[in-house]
């Protein structure tokens, strides 16, 4: 993730680097790299992300493989960690887009699973 000063001016940039669980399923795949080890399917490639309004704000990133979400400071430091790939409640889909009104509030809408999932979260 880069991070750029208001006026446009590259500052700096972080990863967000939280291991994978290889006994988590992986979502299907139909491209050239289907052993995810490099591009938007390999871990900590996010497709997806939001920041939180006020004078606190986070980030919410979603990647599409492992299929989680991370809350992280804007100093680039993993807080949580949401979820992963799958079908059910809490489990996500490839991660199309994510909506964060509040930090307590985060909205994901995702590709093969055609919905959008309301999560809230605590402190």
């Amino acid at each position: 993730i880069q991070v750029f000063d208001q006026q446009g001016n590259y500052l700096r940039e972080f990863t967000v680097d939280v291991p994978v669980d290889p006994s988590k399923p992986k979502p299907p795949y139909g491209g050239g790299n289907p052993e995810s080890t490099r591009g938007a399917l390999a871990p900590g490639a996010p497709d997806a992300i939001c920041m939180t309004p006020g004078s606190d704000p986070v980030l919410f990133v979603g990647d599409l493989y492992p299929g989680r979400i991370y809350k992280v400071s804007l100093q680039g430091e993993v807080l949580g960690v949401y979820g992963h790939a799958g079908r059910n409640l809490g489990e996500f889909g490839w991660i199309h887009a994510i909506a964060c009104p509040s930090e307590d509030e985060i909205w994901v809408a995702e590709l093969t699973t055609w919905r959008v999932q309301k999560l809230v979260t605590k402190r």
